[in-house]
């Protein structure tokens, strides 16, 4: 009685070692990589042609995987979030997928953002990220998944910066801000002729007294992007803008001298957006 519980007892721990050393070569190629995002293609930003009132932003990344097991429940996204990691926006997500062991998985990006959000992000908020070789937007590639039938989960981020203007960068910026009923930021930019590559744009919100603006004019660096929230009633801009985005909010957006085009913006859009905003009274 007392052999055969002993040989039990040394059958279970066998058993045991046997999973542990599985579980560890399964798990030591995730601790050393083994998980990897290439960029096939640089990420372009440009007006669409035929909706001047969004960018679209299209490339191609490539997913691959060197791990002994698939690699389930795999979600890419890609998105822009402010410097202080409040306000994120999302720019592309795609439905789940397995990536075999050892395989790949190619993404395409084709996606589109509001000309007014993205140019928040770029000219209020991200201005660190601007060089002598360009103007770009930082955003942030992250791919979850689960790995070992959903024993574990696992991602990686990367960061990869996405070129809006060819050539300059930001020399300065001055935020004003009047009484509660006029936010104005400018934005120099040293090189007058990529910056006119950026659209200027006017919008309203409907059943609010606000109207948003960008406007480009020379200036002693090159180019000034002027961004301005103005309070058509001199009521409280910060007051309305939060009031509007409960529920969503109706904008009205004119590009380059268009048409007005009328967009909604769901709620927790239009939040961010207001959120940005708002920050660029605390720097």
């Amino acid at each position: 009685m007392n052999l055969l519980h002993a040989t039990l007892k040394i059958f279970v721990v066998l058993i045991s070692l046997s999973l542990l050393a599985l579980v560890v070569l399964a798990v030591y190629p995730v601790a050393t990589g083994g998980l990897n995002v290439t960029q096939d293609e640089e990420l372009t930003i440009e007006t669409d042609p035929m909706v001047p009132i969004y960018f679209d932003i299209t490339g191609q990344l490539t997913i691959t995987s060197t791990l002994p097991y698939d690699i389930n429940d795999v979600n890419p996204q890609i998105y822009m979030e402010s410097a202080d990691k409040s306000v994120r926006v999302n720019l592309y997500s795609e439905g789940e997928f397995t990536i075999l062991k050892n395989g790949s998985h190619t993404v395409i990006i084709d996606s589109q953002v509001l000309v007014p959000e993205l140019l928040l992000f770029l000219i209020v908020d991200n201005q660190g990220s601007s060089s002598e070789t360009g103007m770009y937007l930082p955003l942030t590639i992250e791919v979850n998944g689960s790995y070992m039938q959903k024993m574990m989960k696992l991602g990686i981020n990367a960061d990869i910066d996405a070129k809006v203007v060819e050539s300059g960068h930001v020399e300065d910026t001055i935020t004003e801000y009047s009484g509660g009923n006029l936010i104005k930021i400018t934005c120099a930019v040293t090189d007058v002729e990529s910056a006119l590559n950026i659209p200027e744009f006017y919008m309203t919100i409907s059943d609010y007294p606000i109207s948003i603006s960008v406007t480009l004019t020379e200036s002693t660096y090159g180019c000034d992007i002027t961004f301005i929230v103005n309070s058509t009633d001199n009521s409280d801009i910060v007051m309305n803008l939060n009031a509007a985005a409960i529920g969503g909010m109706t904008i009205n957006v004119s590009v380059n001298g268009s048409e007005p085009v009328q967009e909604f913006l769901d709620e927790t859009t239009a939040k961010g957006f207001v959120t940005l905003i708002e920050e660029t009274l605390e720097a």
